[in-house]
């Protein structure tokens, strides 16, 4: 099958949760490479010891990466706040985690099969990109909360991360008709 690219050569799906942690049940693909980084990007980034990492970091390492399997922790700068970036291997192939100084997984991403991308969104892709090649197919799963906020009498949803950064907000409203659609009449 002929394969695409699509922009930044990463086709990448988030998954919303809550919370926890999951585990990538995917096999890497044979050419998958990893994605490569602008300069101003790895200027925020320092490479740490994972012995130089916080304790709540290096506990949430351990509980995605098997032992010596942690191939890279970074420290970064993302909006003005501190993240680790952990790169790992499993049984499952290469992975990357962006842990909150806290311990809170934020993201978990790895390299998955085309065949592991639901049919209507590869679909989808090939749709709208029909001249590209695809490779390095991507899982990501990022972690947040929503919160209903009401303010100055406007309800709204809000979603925020483990390090307080707000993701986006919607209106009540219509984060209702996502959640609870009107009953068929």
């Amino acid at each position: 099958m002929k394969h695409r690219v699509v922009g930044t050569g990463v086709v990448a799906f988030a998954l919303l949760s809550g919370g926890g942690l999951f585990a990538l049940a995917q096999q890497p693909t044979s050419d998958a490479q990893a994605p490569t980084k602008s300069p101003a990007e790895e200027a925020d980034e320092t490479p740490i010891k994972l012995a130089d990492v916080p304790e709540a970091v290096r506990a949430a390492i351990a509980k995605l990466a098997p032992a010596g399997r942690v191939k890279q922790v970074v420290k970064e700068e993302q909006d003005g706040a501190i993240a680790y970036e952990v790169e790992y291997t499993t049984k499952r192939g290469e992975h990357t985690a962006t842990i909150s100084p806290g311990g809170h997984v934020m993201q978990v991403e790895g390299l998955v099969e085309e065949s592991a991308i639901p049919a209507e969104a590869l679909a989808a892709l090939k749709k709208a990109h029909p001249a590209a090649v695809f490779k390095n197919h991507t899982t990501v799963k990022e972690f947040y909360y929503e919160v209903d906020v009401v303010e100055n009498g406007t309800s709204s949803e809000v979603k925020f991360d483990a390090m307080g950064r707000e993701k986006d907000a919607e209106p009540a409203e219509e984060a209702q008709k996502h959640t609870n659609p009107a009953p068929a009449r």
